[in-house]
């Protein structure tokens, strides 16, 4: 299992190049989870919020959200507040490509 600060790098590597993208009233949610030490929230809060924006982060690294999403437990246990977030993201950035 990863150290929480760790993942919190990995969230916040992913994160700060959205800001731009995103509203920052739409982050208040994203932020504050880092804030409190939960970096899986936080992450899954940013992929909520860029589906539903439909705005696609660049530069995009499929292997360093991929990392990410597993580290947060995507892969293996599912999201908390979408159980499904991690497969509705990868198909959303398959359609919108």
């Amino acid at each position: 299992m990863m150290k929480t600060e760790d993942l919190e790098k990995l969230v916040i590597n992913l994160l700060e190049p959205c800001r731009s993208l995103l509203d920052p009233e739409l982050l208040t949610e994203v932020d504050h989870y880092l804030e409190h030490g939960e970096p899986e929230m936080a992450f899954e809060g940013l992929l909520i919020e860029l589906t539903k924006s439909n705005l696609d982060p660049t530069p995009y690294n499929t292997k360093q959200w991929e990392h990410t999403a597993k580290a947060c437990g995507l892969l293996s246990e599912g999201g908390i507040f979408d159980y499904e977030i991690w497969s509705k993201f990868c198909s959303w950035r398959d359609i919108s490509k």
